[in-house]
């Protein structure tokens, strides 16, 4: 019985019970979590101690005791990609998702942020950070974790 977290609880997990900040007091060392430092997609300086993806764990955990919730690899949810975080309802579920175009495709919500991530690209790596991905695409930078 294990499942892939909602969105939702992947939040509240990542936050650690500390509440949303707004995203200019959003404090990110680069020895809190694994992100770009550099010029990129040219140079990543590495300052975190890795280019690329790090082992599990390499950073201090949450408060939680959950590690690598930011930064490392994107991580899946069990939620279908809407563009706000309103949940999906039988009401709304004939809206369809927004981004990407394809219906035939589902996208699921991916939380996190990634290694790849970088202060003067995207800057996703903080707990309400979200994008869609295809659930048919593989990707080197995302991962997953499970619920009970």
């Amino acid at each position: 019985g294990r499942r892939l977290p909602s969105e939702k609880e992947w939040e509240y997990a990542a936050r650690a019970g500390a509440p949303a900040l707004p995203e200019h007091e959003r404090p990110l060392e680069p020895k809190s979590a694994n992100f770009w430092q550099g010029v990129f997609p040219i140079l990543d300086t590495g300052e975190d101690g890795f280019k690329g993806m790090s082992p599990a764990g390499c950073f201090e955990a949450n408060g939680y005791g959950l590690f690598d919730m930011i930064g490392n690899v994107w991580e899946l949810t069990g939620d279908i990609y809407r563009p706000t975080h309103a949940p999906m309802t039988v009401e709304n579920l004939s809206s369809g998702r927004n981004e990407p175009t394809q219906a035939d495709y589902p996208a699921y919500v991916i939380k996190g942020g990634s290694y790849l991530c970088a202060t003067s690209f995207c800057a996703r790596y903080r707990p309400d950070a979200r994008q869609p991905m295809d659930a048919y695409l593989g990707s080197s930078h995302t991962g997953f974790r499970t619920a009970r």
